[in-house]
């Protein structure tokens, strides 16, 4: 009759271990001249971020994904498939501005690279060319990613211009909608799906300033 499986392994284990100074690893028993502590340095490889590729190759079949920016010319190569971080790029008309792009967007970071994607959303640009014009306003434009609708903007705009012991409960939600849109407007900006973007060279939450002319045109009304 086989009594193994009666025994107490827990309390033979403790007792192999007080009396060899082993240890326990993987639910194993090693002696201490035959352990080795595991490595825990685990590297984890960084993922590329801001990526362009191209599905290029002399057949569909035998293509194979390139990563821009790249130094190798692949202006002669059969482009297949393009796969972009930014929106509307989807085919490639001109390499070496798609190249210079990849290397400009490969250098932003995640704020910056949001920023313009919104812009070339608002603008309806398209392409690597639009890409690169969107970049030229960057520093120029402002963007709030935590709006999304007018109201919201409206919102955030009145408290910050408003005194701080206004009730803003008073406003309803259509009246925000319509502050909101109109502000905006009057900034160039526009609601993208990214957030809130200001107009070149406008600041978003900034007082507005009414032209002499607009308050003329007023005061004869």
């Amino acid at each position: 009759m086989l009594l193994t499986k009666y025994l107490d392994k827990e309390a033979i284990g403790r007792l192999a271990a007080e009396r060899s100074g082993g240890i326990f690893s993987g639910g194993y028993y090693c002696e201490v001249a035959d352990y080795e502590p595991p490595d825990m340095e685990i590297s984890i490889g960084k993922p590329p971020r801001n990526e362009f590729r191209l599905l290029v190759g002399n057949d569909e079949k035998t293509a194979q994904w390139m990563t821009l920016p790249c130094t190798e010319d692949i202006s002669h190569s059969n482009i297949y498939c393009v796969d972009s971080p930014l929106p509307n790029i989807k085919t490639v008309y001109n390499i070496s501005k798609l190249n210079e792009t990849a290397k400009i967007v490969s250098e932003l970071d995640n704020s910056e690279l949001v920023k313009l994607k919104a812009i070339m959303e608002s603008d309806g640009l398209r392409g690597a060319e639009g890409a690169l014009k969107a970049y030229a306003e960057l520093d120029e434009r402002e963007l709030d990613v935590s709006v999304r609708y007018y109201k919201d903007y409206g919102m955030k705009y009145l408290s910050r211009q408003l005194p701080e012991d206004f009730d803003m409960s008073l406003l309803d939600s259509d009246h925000l909608c319509i502050t909101g849109r109109n502000i905006l407007e009057n900034k160039d900006g526009t609601i993208t799906s990214y957030g809130v973007l200001s107009g070149i060279e406008q600041e978003l939450y900034s007082a507005l300033i009414v032209q002499e002319d607009e308050q003329e045109m007023e005061l004869m009304q």
